[in-house]
């Protein structure tokens, strides 16, 4: 946590071993840090123009973390959920659908294969769904 001086007031910790939990708390530190999801700076919420070149933007963005992941592989949206949550610093519930995999299924960078019955749009993968990322590195 930061001041309105933008020094570091103190840190926030947090702990748990319930998946809810840590999903609750992602949630809440992107709610308070869009840009990075790992700082909250009153000095940025006081003056938001400052915010324009966030200092605590992620390195590498989520798309690029699961097709390096799972790249070339058929792979549950459970699955998929499971990693984000647990292995990187992203939200499941903020990033990971619309944000994410909707726009991989648009560019056919993915192949979607939902449950029978289910409709097909882009950013919604229903329990049950798989998804095949389409490796596209060079041979």
């Amino acid at each position: 946590m930061l001041d309105k001086g933008n020094r570091t007031e103190y840190f926030l910790y947090y702990g748990t071993t319930s998946p809810k939990g840590l999903s609750a708390m992602k949630q809440a530190m992107w709610k308070a840090d869009p840009a990075g999801g790992k700082a909250f700076s009153d000095h940025i919420a006081l003056n938001p123009q400052l915010s324009l070149v966030p200092a605590t933007a992620p390195i590498q963005s989520l798309r690029d973390v699961l097709v390096q992941r799972f790249g070339g592989k058929r792979v549950a949206i459970e699955t998929i959920e499971d990693v984000v949550l647990k292995e990187t610093i992203f939200s499941e519930k903020r990033h990971l659908r619309r944000a994410t995999l909707g726009p991989l299924e648009r560019e056919k960078r993915i192949h979607v294969q939902r449950p029978k019955g289910a409709r097909v749009i882009p950013g919604q993968y229903p329990p049950g769904t798989s998804i095949r990322f389409i490796d596209r590195r060079p041979v």
